[in-house]
């Protein structure tokens, strides 16, 4: 059902009027959108950006001043330089500072999912339309849409000169209550005019706004008139704000959107000459539904959609919109198809990245033709999901999952509203612009030249500060600051007049000294007088341009810069006072630790209120037990931050062999086999019967038993020891108590010292069985080689030896004992 309505209000719908020229399509990408900002700003973190002024993957932005827990809107000038952005709610200029007026009040809330919507005004270059959207909290009464003006022509926190934009007086002026999350802008169909398209919550309505210029931009009233609005009553009913992400094609022919708490996905037939939508139908419902493309059954839900850049697909993730545990699939459909819901395609699966869960909510079309997704994550490293190539054949399309690093900042849900057609490059057809002079200073005496086009007829006022008030270019006389407003009237400019000021500043020296406080290490514009010429700063040090009105300067210290200039034939003085917060902590080392352990880094003695690690948490003791490089945001109170990376890295422990437990006689001397490697040092003890404590291999002269311990060191402080036992026999036989037949060369022979002997009756050995193994009587013998009949080496374990032996001086020695086998 479509319902027509002309020069009507609803509920508390203002008079307003924004278009905009024809299209065509450009030979390449406008920059309007080169600069992303969005996302929270969390304890310690602000919010996300990306710049695309690059000829490879974007940039993170790390500048951002913007709190966002859902959406945003930005716009940037013809080269790509950041111009303002928005919440919905508030609106921070290029500088990252509340722009003048543009503090709460803009109309938007910043829990919904399209909160604000930003459109170039036709015909008055520099002037834009900030559309606020409070979505459906219950905190706004139910929501709604409001517009403000903002006119970047107007000095704002910069100066006449630089300026930075101010909101006028023209500032949230309401448009239609009860509104659900969604808001977009779609061209008319004669090129000039926009649509801005919204849903009304808990109906089928969506209501299209059809505007033109305003005539004065400070009028709260804003005296211009809708051509049309259109009420379309098409699709489901939007139930609890379920309506969510109302996204048009670059076509400007059909639109799509999430219904019923993110269960499916529809799409409209747009019609640009009346507004309306139609001809509805449903691309997908799988909302908790077995996928007949992928076969999964937990598929929760439609999360982030998209059309391709030029408008021949849609794209659309399903899964992940309720349960983030779930993998999320990537479809798409043809809309052209004629029946477009029978035509998806399964494209990819994006799964949950390490070290974190990651619910994906929006898609959006980026300035390099791609798409982007982003969403939020309850752990791990925020990264940005692109989807390459999204024209291509379904084998060409490339899903680069969390590929896009946001320098630690939260993507939290939403990307930025755009329009589509203007991302995408369309030129404007040239018609009549509406320019009128800018704000000026001149010396007392002085006259200048006021000039404004764009119109037929022109009215300024006060008459009688100017030589001819109805020409398009009078001569101003003011004998003190005088604001002109000049009426501009044309019968082709569809509102019929505008009008427009011009404030020109009658003084010798405006100049106050100002003063700044800034962190350590950052960079500060000083303000110089705007109306002055021959500026020359003192000190230089530091500063970008010395003889520039307001030069860069990026002290170490404070400083009081003083700064001549001249005005009106006379030299004046002035200064910028810089103060400096101090960086309250030091940065972090590179660390170690070894393997099987952990180590444990503390910053809570560092004057900070607020950390944040790369992996989201806050608290400032953190432990570490993987090597990796890591990344830590500290801010104090005065908010200068700084973000600090080191790199923590595991050390292999060494390994080290002190050599086999041996004996030897006393007054005698014997090598010690140790054996050592990935170690960068190492030490015997005790090194008083030693040769060398720090060889491997070191002589030791013990005069009794000694056990000795060998420890090798890392080059960062691990260690290990082992220890070897010299037993030092004193008896008349000498005989040890082990040995170990495996034969290294040490201690392979079980025998006894027969200096002082000079008769072997018998040498014996049984085992615990009480079988012989070893005999002889023979004094020379070499000893027991371990090995009983037919030469089979013997088990490990304890063995009885027997002597009969007769000394040197006629006395018989009996021994019987135990030795030990080892191997």
């Amino acid at each position: 059902m479509i319902i027509k309505v002309f020069n009507f209000r609803f509920f508390i719908l203002v008079l307003i009027c924004i278009s905009f020229p024809a299209k065509k399509a450009s030979s390449q990408a406008s920059k309007q959108y080169d600069q992303w900002y969005f996302g929270p700003i969390n304890p310690g973190v602000q919010g996300a950006g990306l710049d695309f002024r690059t000829s490879g993957d974007p940039i993170p932005l790390t500048n951002s001043a913007k709190d966002m827990s859902e959406a945003s809107a930005m716009i940037c000038d013809s080269n790509g330089n950041l111009l303002f952005y928005s919440n919905g709610t508030s609106i921070w200029d290029a500088s990252h500072e509340l722009m003048v007026n543009g503090d709460n009040g803009v109309g938007g809330d910043p829990s919904s999912s399209q909160n604000a919507l930003i459109i170039p005004i036709s015909r008055m270059p520099n002037k834009y339309a900030l559309f606020g959207n409070s979505g459906f909290p219950a905190s706004n009464n139910g929501g709604g849409v409001a517009l403000s003006i903002v006119d970047m022509d107007r000095p704002g926190n910069g100066t006449l000169q630089f300026p930075l934009g101010e909101v006028t007086n023209a500032k949230g002026i309401p448009l239609i209550g009860n509104t659900s999350e969604t808001i977009a802008a779609i061209r008319h169909a004669n090129g000039y005019d926009f649509w801005v398209v919204t849903h009304i919550h808990g109906t089928d309505s969506f209501y299209s706004f059809r505007f033109t210029t305003p005539n004065d931009l400070d009028s709260p009233d804003l005296a211009c008139f809708i051509i049309d609005t259109t009420i379309s009553k098409v699709g489901p009913v939007d139930v609890s704000g379920s309506f969510r992400y109302l996204k048009p094609s670059p076509r400007n022919d059909k639109m799509i959107f999430k219904t019923n708490s993110g269960g499916e996905l529809g799409m409209c037939d747009f019609d640009g000459n009346t507004g309306s939508l139609h001809n509805y139908v449903v691309l997908d419902t799988s909302g908790g539904q077995i996928d007949t493309v992928s076969g999964q059954q937990n598929i929760t839900g439609i999360s982030a959609i998209s059309f391709s850049p030029m408008g021949n697909y849609v794209y659309a993730l399903l899964g992940g919109d309720v349960d983030i545990t779930a993998p999320t699939y990537l479809a798409r459909y043809d809309p052209y198809h004629a029946n477009p819901s029978s035509s998806k395609e399964l494209v990819d699966s994006l799964f949950q990245p390490m070290g974190g869960l990651y619910l994906r909510i929006d898609m959006q079309i980026a300035p390099d033709s791609n798409l982007y997704v982003s969403g939020i994550y309850a752990l791990g490293t925020p990264m940005i999901d692109v989807i390459k190539n999204p024209e291509a054949s379904v084998a060409m399309v490339n899903v680069e999952a969390n590929s896009v690093g946001l320098a630690g900042r939260d993507p939290s849900q939403s990307l930025p509203n755009l329009i589509t057609d203007y991302l995408l490059g369309y030129d404007t057809v040239p018609g009549p612009n509406i320019i009128v002079s800018k704000d000026r200073y001149i010396c007392p005496g002085d006259t200048t030249d006021l000039s404004a086009s764009g119109g037929s007829g022109y009215l300024w006022s006060p008459a009688h500060l100017l030589d001819n008030p109805t020409s398009a270019n009078p001569r101003a006389f003011p004998d003190s600051t005088t604001t002109f407003t000049v009426i501009i009237s044309d019968a082709t400019l569809g509102c019929g007049q505008f009008t427009e000021r011009v404030t020109v500043f009658v003084e010798i020296d405006s100049a106050q000294p100002d003063s700044f406080l800034i962190c350590l290490g950052d960079t500060v514009q000083l303000i110089g007088p705007s109306n002055a010429t021959n500026y020359s700063w003192m000190p230089s040090a530091n500063l970008n341009d010395p003889s520039a009105q307001n030069p860069l300067a990026v002290p170490d210290t404070p400083t009081l810069y003083t700064v001549d200039y001249t005005t009106c034939g006379v030299m004046y003085t002035t200064t910028n006072y810089v103060g400096i917060y101090p960086i309250p902590y030091e940065g972090i080392s590179d660390t170690h630790f070894c393997q099987n352990q952990s180590i444990e880094i503390d910053l809570s003695h560092n004057a900070v209120d607020q950390y944040s690690w790369s992996d989201g948490s806050t608290n400032p003791v953190k432990v570490f037990s993987s090597s990796g490089i890591y990344f830590v945001t500290r801010a104090d109170t005065n908010n200068c931050s700084t973000i600090d990376s080191f790199e923590v890295f595991v050390d292999e422990i060494p390994e080290v062999y002190a050599g086999k437990d041996t004996f030897i006689r006393p007054s005698t001397t014997i090598e010690l086999k140790g054996e050592v490697s990935n170690a960068d040092s190492f030490l015997w003890t005790p090194a008083t019967t030693l040769s060398n404590p720090e060889i491997e291999n070191p002589i030791a002269m013990p005069e009794a038993t000694t056990s000795y311990l060998l420890t090798a060191f890392s080059l960062h402080g691990c260690s290990k020891s082992d220890t070897v036992t010299v037993e030092v026999i004193s008896d008349l036989l000498a005989i040890p108590s082990i040995f170990s037949p495996n034969d290294d060369g040490v201690n392979d022979i079980f025998n006894f010292i027969k200096d002082n002997l000079s008769d072997l009756n018998e040498f014996s050995i049984t085992n615990r069985w009480g079988e012989q193994v070893f005999y002889t009587t023979d004094l020379n013998t070499k000893g027991w080689d371990g090995t009983g009949k037919n030469e089979k080496p013997q088990e490990v374990g304890t063995y009885i030896y027997h002597i009969d032996a007769r000394s040197k001086t006629g006395d018989q020695f009996l021994s019987k004992g135990v030795v030990a086998l080892v191997r």
